[in-house]
């Protein structure tokens, strides 16, 4: 669910997270709720109620482990429903992130 008060829900993460493109669903190893699951665990632990700061140091904490900026950039916007408008101007890293803005509605 979306919250005009600075926070989304867990679910509407699940609604927003594309598991569909990870490489254990392509290859069958696991199923999308099971990998959707197991990234909600490990980002965001048992938080209710996610801020833009707890999505910010997560999209921190994971370009850190990335050293190629567009890498970075494709992995988060095939795990990402970000329509495809927002994909297609100049800027990606500023146009992602405000994309992420308006499906969480956090800004």
């Amino acid at each position: 669910m979306q919250h005009h008060d600075g926070y989304v829900t867990q679910d509407r993460i699940k609604e927003v997270y594309n598991a569909k493109c990870h490489p254990a669903v392509m290859l069958e190893r696991f199923n999308v709720h099971e990998v959707t699951n197991a990234f909600l665990s490990a980002s965001f632990g048992n938080l209710e109620h996610i801020t833009i700061h707890d999505f910010l140091e997560y999209y921190a904490l994971t370009s850190s482990k990335i050293s190629c900026d567009r890498r970075f950039e494709v992995l988060l916007m095939k795990h990402w429903k970000v329509p495809k408008k927002e994909k297609e101007k100049d800027n990606k890293t500023f146009v992602f992130i405000q994309g992420l803005a308006k499906i969480f509605n956090i800004m």
